[in-house]
């Protein structure tokens, strides 16, 4: 689902029943261009979609990493090597 200006507020966008786990981005692509890695960044996890209100809720991944992190702690040596800012 992609969010322009010129569609705020439009019904039609695509409603993301059952894609929970799927990842929240962002980026500041245009129409025109191809979606591309260094634009667009997952910042968060999908946990629900609000049907009434038409909105996604989801976790940020530094959140959820922390998390793990704070009760995982053999998985601490991984995230840590990876993230060094949970260390």
């Amino acid at each position: 689902m992609w969010y322009y200006e010129e569609n705020e507020g439009d019904d039609n966008l695509i409603e993301p029943r059952g894609a929970s786990g799927g990842g929240l981005w962002q980026g500041s692509l245009t129409k025109v261009e191809l979606w591309n890695a260094e634009e667009v960044h997952l910042f968060g996890i999908q946990s629900r979609w609000n049907e009434k209100e038409k909105n996604v809720r989801g976790c940020q991944i530094i959140h959820w990493l922390r998390l793990l992190h704070k009760h995982y702690s053999d998985l601490r040596p991984a995230l840590v090597a990876a993230f060094p800012e949970l260390g």
